[in-house]
């Protein structure tokens, strides 16, 4: 699976991406503009994957910014999207003003980014986006269980080395805040054995029972 598109040699490609850039460019130019001087410097967010999971961060992100911006200190700019299909319909979002691409690379690479959130899943190219991200020193927050699971030591190892987070909450049992209670919560105690049943739809299932 590959974000970048596929591959073309002809001439009329290589203005399509040509295209694409300086589309992507006016795009990045316009979200720069979008904050005043003198307010706290914005956290810019590059989202790669815009399924029903991407789209539905979008919507909150764009409906609730004063909220966001009153929690975390600073506004939050959604600064750039990758996505494989930019022009499948999604109700409830604007991409207006949104540098948008289908080209991964371009976010990894943008040294304006802060924050890298990968909805994409699976193994490859998951892994390349986080680890690249890490490397540039943007933390990341992800929803991939798949890919925890088999790259836990290599990702975490090089974020701890790079000086970033990443945060994976919601692939864990998203709908129960279990990560944030063990890492905040009961930071001081020895915790030694944890039993129990960490997915939101078996937790529904068995409370309706």
């Amino acid at each position: 699976m590959s974000l970048s598109g596929p591959r073309r040699n002809s001439l009329s490609a290589g203005r399509g991406r040509d295209r694409a850039q300086q589309s992507f460019e006016r795009g990045q130019k316009r979200s720069e503009r979008s904050h005043g001087p003198g307010s706290p410097k914005p956290v810019r967010v590059g989202l790669i994957g815009l399924g029903t999971v991407g789209t539905g961060v979008v919507r909150i992100l764009q409906r609730h910014p004063a909220a966001i911006e009153r929690r975390i200190g600073a506004p939050l700019r959604l600064a750039a999207i990758c996505d494989q299909d930019l022009r499948r319909p999604r109700p409830g979002i604007s991409l207006r003003g949104i540098p948008c691409t289908t080209d991964y690379r371009r976010l990894i690479a943008d040294s304006e980014l802060d924050l890298i959130i990968e909805l994409i899943g699976g193994y490859e190219p998951a892994r390349t986006i986080v680890l690249g991200a890490i490397e540039r020193r943007k933390h990341v927050i992800t929803a991939n269980k798949a890919l925890l699971a088999k790259c836990w030591g290599p990702i975490f190892t090089e974020a701890r080395s790079r000086g970033v987070q990443v945060y994976f909450e919601a692939s864990v049992g998203g709908g129960i805040p279990v990560i944030q209670a063990l890492n905040e919560g009961l930071a001081a105690n020895r915790i030694e054995k944890m039993m129990g049943i960490l997915n939101g739809t078996t937790n529904y299932i068995l409370t309706r029972m």
